[in-house]
């Protein structure tokens, strides 16, 4: 779960590049997601990160899996 913000009270997102940039990953629209910080890491650490990294693509319409 994610939180708000102290000084706005809206929730606070982190970007995350599907298809990393270093793995020649778009820094387009279409490939990222906006993330609480917990699934953001999640992407990033986690045992399960190849999978739930893919999972991003059936959970968010506008995102294009690209070669």
């Amino acid at each position: 779960t994610g939180f708000n913000r102290r000084t706005t009270g809206k929730p606070y997102l982190e970007v995350h590049h599907v298809k990393p940039l270093s793995e020649d990953g778009a820094d387009k629209i279409w490939n990222v997601a906006a993330l609480c910080p917990n699934c953001h890491k999640r992407c990033h650490f986690s045992e399960d990160r190849d999978d739930f990294n893919r999972s991003l693509y059936s959970k968010i319409p506008d995102l294009k899996n690209t070669p």
